[in-house]
């Protein structure tokens, strides 16, 4: 399971992707029954337009975090954010948290 997003919102989330060929649902014939997704040749195309999205916004983030440091003033969600966004991203920019 996804941390941070519960379990129907997934699903719609997942069948949405799936409709629209991002993501394919091989079928498998265990029991207990299981599911599992894949992504498909589209799918895997989105990262390259991705990656470099989130190493921007990693960039970005971390440049707002040094301002914030160098003013004294200091976010609460600061190292929160900046850890989700480095799980998220897989980025190569590294977090200063």
């Amino acid at each position: 399971m996804v941390q941070g997003i519960n379990g129907k919102t997934l699903i719609q989330h997942l069948k949405e992707m799936e409709a629209d060929g991002i993501v394919t649902r091989p079928n498998f014939k265990d029991v207990p029954p299981r599911v599992g997704y894949a992504l498909t040749p589209f799918g895997e195309s989105l990262s390259v337009a991705l990656t470099p999205l989130c190493e921007w916004g990693m960039r970005f983030m971390i440049e707002q975090n040094l301002m914030r440091q160098a003013s004294g003033r200091q976010h609460p969600f600061d190292r929160l954010l900046c850890r989700l966004s480095a799980a998220r991203c897989r980025s190569t920019v590294a977090p200063p948290c």
